[in-house]
């Protein structure tokens, strides 16, 4: 098995996004571990529809060599070298009310594109692997206000993309996810497929989730930690399939799609304070034995 996450060890900082993709979708600024970073980042840090903007936060360097980015929303921290991460979103400092339909909500996510082309049609299969612990959580809602429309949810999403230059397809995608933790609404987040949407700038694109039962044991829990590792490539493909049956990605085949880019986190749409420490993330593919060899 080889794994394809670049600096899976958090040692080259991270690209961050502005807080509206619909002003840019280029990266903004550096957070670059008070200038130790050796190397340009391969991950990027998205802030989706806060109220606060990171760029004009705080940087702190902690005694045991970490690095945190914070504003009065959100906070993450960095372990460099160690492949440890913090995430943190205060989203009762995000919502001056119960969200309502069509209002945007508050992400906070750590981000990869996969630079190399893993084409899944050389793959026999693909890992998730995570290291992670929820350690905060705290419901800031009044129970009149809340409803179905107010959750937080923890997921790992992966695109996959046509790659082929040749197909008239190229760069189309379809989401695939992995859903941890969806509070209030349920132990084991169910399945969900769904064209992308429910805010003013989304993709548009096909989103197929898988039912959490298939890879949970128990439910998420406030301070317990949780090992996965989650062979994942039998449900790529027939999201894959479902996309097609459903009208998308109709100029793409199998043979055109690769795993296109990931993202980890947060997205919380009511009024929710959360934190998860991850230990590990990393992602493994099985190539086949007709093809190149892992390194």
């Amino acid at each position: 098995m080889k794994q394809i996450l670049i600096d899976e060890n958090f040692e080259n900082g991270f690209w961050l996004y502005h807080t509206d993709g619909l002003i840019t979708k280029e990266p903004i600024k550096t957070l670059d571990f008070n200038k130790t970073a050796k190397c340009s980042p391969s991950w990027k840090l998205a802030q989706w529809c806060s109220r606060y903007n990171l760029a004009n936060g705080q940087e702190k360097v902690w005694d045991d060599g970490s690095f945190e980015y914070l504003d009065e929303a959100k906070s993450v921290r960095f372990w460099k070298g160690k492949g440890k991460a913090r995430l943190s979103l205060t989203a009762s400092k995000e919502y001056t009310h119960a969200r309502r339909e069509g209002e945007g909500w508050p992400h906070i996510l750590i981000e990869q594109e996969f630079e190399e082309n893993h084409f899944l049609c050389k793959i026999e299969e693909v890992v998730q692997s995570i290291d992670f612990t929820l350690t905060e959580f705290a419901n800031m809602m009044d129970e009149k206000e809340q409803n179905d429309l107010h959750t937080v949810q923890l997921q790992w999403f992966i695109a996959i993309q046509n790659r082929n230059k040749n197909s008239k397809g190229y760069g189309d995608f379809f989401w695939f996810g992995l859903p941890f933790w969806d509070y209030p609404r349920y132990d084991f987040p169910p399945a969900f497929t769904a064209q992308d949407g429910g805010k003013e700038e989304n993709t548009g694109k096909f989103i197929n989730i898988v039912n959490s039962r298939e890879f949970l044991q128990k439910p998420i829990r406030l301070g317990e930690n949780a090992v996965l590792e989650i062979p994942v490539y039998k449900w790529i493909k027939q999201g894959f399939e479902l996309a097609k049956q459903r009208n998308f990605l109709q100029d793409s085949n199998w043979e055109d799609m690769c795993l296109g880019n990931m993202n980890f986190g947060f997205e919380v749409t009511g009024t929710f304070d959360v934190s998860v420490l991850i230990n590990n993330i990393k992602i493994f593919i099985k190539k086949g034995e007709n093809d190149e060899k892992d390194d």
